[in-house]
């Protein structure tokens, strides 16, 4: 991943640290971070097993692997980043979200369904989940289950319909 030529002079100073620093688990992250926004989404993969190699008990590092790999559209291995980053945290509503997007996507609809369930039952605040929920359930014929969502549904704002709609593309919905 460092012999790959990074634009700008944080790509330099990532590597140069990498370097003296092989084993830093946040090096890599950042590396990681540095390689998907810069368009290197395969080499960002690369760069962010290695942070959760070097750092296995850091839950936030096998979500971002989970949301990138569901970005590669391999989200049967989605699916285990995030069931590790769930285990490390289960309080998180974010890790749920994601698997749900990843379970719709490998055909498993009653995980997805109870995974968007339990991530707004952890953040009753977000209205997008309630959308992705309702949208889950209309497309499995539950219509009347799916009404139900509705009333949450109506108080999206913009935010909340951006978050929806690529939860909804990642899906395949």
């Amino acid at each position: 991943v460092t012999d790959l030529i990074m634009p700008g002079m944080n790509g330099q100073k990532l590597a140069e640290a990498l370097r003296l620093e092989p084993n830093n688990a946040f090096y890599h992250f950042k590396m990681a971070e540095l390689l998907r926004a810069s368009g290197y989404p395969s080499q960002a993969l690369q760069a962010i097993q290695q942070a959760v190699f070097h750092a296995p008990e850091e839950a936030i590092y096998h979500y971002w692997m989970g949301d990138l790999l569901i970005h590669l559209c391999r989200h049967e291995e989605a699916l285990g980043a995030l069931r590790a980053a769930i285990e490390l945290s289960l309080g998180d509503d974010l890790f749920f979200a994601r698997a749900a997007v990843a379970f719709w996507a490998v055909g498993r609809p009653t995980e997805a369904v109870k995974s968007i369930r339990l991530a707004s039952d952890l953040d009753p605040d977000k209205n997008h989940y309630y959308a992705l929920l309702e949208r889950f359930l209309r497309a499995q014929g539950l219509l009347e289950e799916a009404a139900l969502e509705m009333p949450k549904v109506a108080l999206m704002d913009n935010y909340d319909r951006d978050l929806l709609a690529r939860a909804l593309r990642e899906a395949g919905l």
